[in-house]
């Protein structure tokens, strides 16, 4: 929000400006900061105090009458804010945030026990997943503290390893190992304090990144996947309204007024919701829909803080619990480097990032599968789901290894790839020229299936 200097002893008010004219004074800062006109302090500082406005327009006019959520700032200056508003607008300003409220929702309906999700017992739910992961594992339930002390000591003889370990991935055996050492600190230092030393945070966390980053899908994961990315973008391409909706989408700073702006929010929320549909049925993910997916717009003080425009959670062997949040927001367009324009770019961008939530949360669902022994050692998804749900317990949160990483990178692939169809599939702006004799005709929309 605006400076803490600029807020004491003011009361914030609804903001006179009308929406237009806020997207307006924006459009007019992002051309003085490209053209050198304003330095990148002075910007940053200018966007913040129009997001507040418009936050605002958002909160007096449309939260009470369209249902957008929003998400708020991630900022100690958000109570300040608050305590200045006028009585009636503090009212009308969403009393909690959105994604937290609908995260925890969908966690109280899980099957999670008892106090899981507490951050002070997150070592403990841990081990209980790992626990139930081993224990319903095929080749896994034989792995023992004493057999991972053997194993990274270099102790175990390599007959005795090939016969209870050779045909298991040695990425997934490898990570394993760690895992129950690391779930068996105590122990380890009372009994072995030399490995014990040997396994500090960043020792993992390089170790673990290594084996995520370099590891790759086997050959009839990539079959299977590419059978469903077919059936995806044949859904897709084949629903009439959902390619007019896609085909509907521009940049929220070139809304015209109130009513487009609102239009524009309700078609991304449409379409993440029809997309949802969608994977659950090419992935027969049952627990994969409309209600499980949450669209709010976010400040862009709140995205600036942690870059995160979608997110998919969810605790591997919890049922009930996975969900996806994807973000409308101006943060692209305004404030990331390069930033993003055009309706094609502004589409592609939302496609792909949508995409790759789904299927972060189809990824999470099979993890729920596999630790509850649903999923057969010849399921082209095994190994794959191996990987995702041990990359999800040691996951890179920022910088090359977190893009890189099996589970960010497999996702990010998947959406990418269809996205590139889809947009190919609607059709071209006035004035692209048309493919030759020799070039295929693109998709067309062909009614619903």
């Amino acid at each position: 929000m605006a400076d803490e200097d600029q807020q004491q002893g003011q009361t914030v008010t609804a903001p006179t400006e009308r929406l237009v004219d806020i997207l307006a004074q924006m459009r007019e800062a992002r051309r003085a900061y490209d053209s050198s006109e304003m330095n990148v302090d002075d910007y940053f500082n200018r966007i913040i105090e129009l997001d507040q406005k418009l936050t605002l327009r958002l909160a007096d006019n449309f939260n009470l009458r369209s249902g957008i959520r929003t998400a708020l700032p991630e900022s100690q200056r958000t109570e300040e804010f608050r305590q200045n508003l006028t009585r009636p607008l503090t009212r009308r300003l969403p009393a909690e945030d959105a994604e937290q409220a609908f995260i925890d929702r969908i966690r109280r309906r899980s099957d999670a026990p008892p106090d899981f999700f507490k951050e002070e017992n997150e070592d403990a739910s841990g081990r209980i997943i790992l626990q139930r992961y081993l224990e319903g594992h095929p080749q896994l339930s034989g792995l023992t503290y004493e057999d991972a002390v053997a194993i990274v000591s270099d102790e175990m003889p390599e007959e005795e390893f090939e016969r209870k370990y050779g045909s298991i991935d040695i990425t997934i055996v490898s990570t394993a190992v760690v895992a129950v050492l690391q779930t068996n600190k105590d122990r380890l230092t009372a009994e072995y304090p030399d490995i014990q030393s040997q396994l500090t945070e960043e020792t993992v966390d390089d170790f673990t990144e290594n084996l995520m980053t370099s590891v790759t899908e086997d050959a009839e994961f990539l079959a299977w996947e590419e059978q469903k990315r077919a059936q995806i973008l044949s859904a897709i391409t084949r629903d009439r309204d959902l390619m007019r909706d896609i085909a509907a989408l521009k940049p929220l700073l070139e809304c015209t007024d109130e009513r487009d702006f609102l239009r524009q929010h309700r078609l991304r929320e449409s379409i993440a919701e029809d997309m949802a549909s969608i994977y659950r049925r090419v992935y027969d993910v049952h627990g994969l829909n409309d209600r499980t997916v949450l669209t709010t717009y976010a400040p862009i003080e709140r995205t600036s803080d942690d870059r995160t425009i979608g997110a998919a959670g969810g605790v591997p062997g919890i049922r009930r619990d996975d969900y996806a949040i994807i973000r409308n927001t101006l943060y692209r367009e305004l404030l990331e480097d390069p930033a993003i324009s055009g309706d094609r770019d502004v589409t592609s961008d939302y496609l792909q990032t949508v995409m790759e939530e789904l299927r972060h949360s189809v990824d999470l669902h099979y993890t729920d599968r596999l630790v509850e022994d649903r999923i057969p050692e010849d399921h082209p998804t095994f190994r794959h789901t191996n990987l995702i749900l041990l990359n999800r317990i040691y996951y890179a949160e920022e910088g090359e290894a977190y893009s890189q990483q099996y589970v960010e990178r497999t996702a990010k692939e998947s959406a990418r790839l269809i996205a590139e169809d889809v947009i190919d599939a609607l059709p071209q702006p006035a004035g692209t020229p048309q493919p030759g004799p020799a070039t295929p005709d693109p998709v067309t929309p062909r009614g619903r299936p």
